[in-house]
């Protein structure tokens, strides 16, 4: 009998588990739909981040809502916002109303972003968008009527003109160096994209180069997706530039990059060149506008093991748009007030400091963008070196301390052959 009693144990423990088990796997999910171009690059891009972020909560059992924890599922919805926005609005209709998702995260143009944020503000749901600046649009918005727009956030802390002051810091950083090498009047070559955004940077840094002391030689506007880039690069080669100021956001980038190389023109390319989304392949000793999500050095305890983990998903490539911070905030606090109620979250984020990727960050109580605390940046100015290596150059009074621009001698004997 007592041989029997050591079999029939493990069978009732056996049974006891069986019954155990779906009661915790039957705990509801907190739904998140990540709404975003899911056929280009970036919407990819956005969905792997937000699965680092959910397999890191649910890897933990969850979110903790009172005495429970709730699995994190992932919604993932296709917006086709840059072909056409009427297709995010059906979208991000359907995600909330047929899905019921608890919240929205993703959106990148402005016209989609507005229409979503009527969308979750008519039901009362938390959406964050993820466009890269913040636009007019949505702060007139929030400062007019705030009771209807509460809802929504913005992941972003950027406006037009903070990109441009932060193109300003690095182009002056690298004239600095450049005077430093020698060089009595720093010449720089713009390179800006055909765009109303391209206009209105150029207008910018037309009217503050020569105030900043450097003479400009030219300016050459090509389409954002241009395929051959020779003429202009010769002609900026001709112009002989100590500096080229670059911005693209499209393939013409990666185009200009290739061809510049292939030149060698001796000059330094700064701003935001989009040259490469790959590590390592970008113009060397060019100095770049970079989110934390792409640079692979310790700026907080936190962004290395990102940067590696979504390299090892993407297949090498480097992120475009990253929902990771904002899903991990949202869960930090969720688990601080213990419930979905939008309304006590919406005073819990704007009250209450996560310390993300990037730094320490909390919502603004007025327009809800979000702010960086500690003089840490959501964006800095990196040195691309040979190598693959990479060094934070700007700005040089952040929590994180600045390296030297440096030239190499190549181009140091280019300019002193030029005076």
């Amino acid at each position: 009998m007592a041989t029997k009693r050591y079999v029939w144990v493990p069978l009732v423990l056996i049974a006891l588990m069986a019954l155990i088990v779906p009661v915790f796997a039957a705990e509801k999910p907190v739904k998140i739909g990540i709404i975003g171009p899911m056929d280009m690059r970036t919407g990819n891009h956005l969905f792997i981040s937000a699965q680092i972020a959910a397999d890191k909560i649910n890897a933990d059992g969850g979110i903790q809502i009172g005495a429970k924890k709730h699995p994190v599922e992932l919604v993932k919805i296709s917006s086709n916002e840059f072909k056409r926005v009427a297709d995010a609005v059906a979208s991000a209709e359907r995600a909330i109303t047929s899905d019921k998702v608890d919240f929205l995260i993703g959106g990148i143009v402005p016209e989609a972003v507005s229409a979503i944020q009527d969308i979750a503000a008519d039901n009362k749901v938390i959406y964050v968008s993820l466009a890269y600046v913040i636009s007019q649009q949505y702060v007139e918005r929030m400062m007019k009527n705030y009771d209807r727009y509460k809802y929504c956030f913005a992941a972003a802390s950027l406006g037009p003109v903070d990109i441009a002051k932060v193109h300003l810091g690095i182009a002056n950083t690298v004239s600095q160096a450049v005077k430093n090498a020698g060089v009595e009047k720093v010449k720089v070559a713009q390179m800006v994209e055909k765009s109303l955004g391209g206009d209105a940077i150029v207008q910018f840094t037309s009217t503050y180069f020569p105030q900043m002391g450097m003479e400009i030689v030219g300016q050459w506007r090509p389409s954002p997706a241009a395929s051959d880039l020779r003429a202009e690069t010769a002609a900026i080669k001709a112009s002989h530039p100590n500096i080229i100021y670059t911005v693209f956001s499209g393939a013409g980038g990666v185009v200009f990059g290739t061809q510049v190389k292939e030149l060698k023109i001796p000059a330094i390319v700064a701003g935001s060149p989009a040259s490469s989304l790959f590590p390592g392949k970008g113009v060397e000793y060019s100095v770049t506008m970079m989110s934390v999500a792409t640079i692979p050095q310790k700026i907080t305890d936190k962004n290395e093991a990102f940067y590696h983990e979504f390299l090892k998903r993407s297949g090498g490539e480097l992120c475009t748009m990253s929902a990771h911070d904002t899903i991990l905030n949202l869960a930090h606090n969720v688990e601080l007030v213990g419930s979905l109620n939008p309304d006590d979250l919406i005073k819990s984020m704007v009250a209450n400091k996560y310390d993300g990727i990037a730094g320490p960050v909390k919502y603004d109580p007025k327009d809800h963008r979000s702010v960086f605390l500690d003089n840490f940046r959501p964006v800095y100015g990196v040195q691309q070196l040979p190598g693959g290596k990479a060094n934070i150059v700007w700005p040089t009074d952040g929590a994180v301390k600045a390296q030297p621009v440096q030239i190499p001698q190549w181009m140091l004997d280019a300019w002193q052959k030029a005076k």
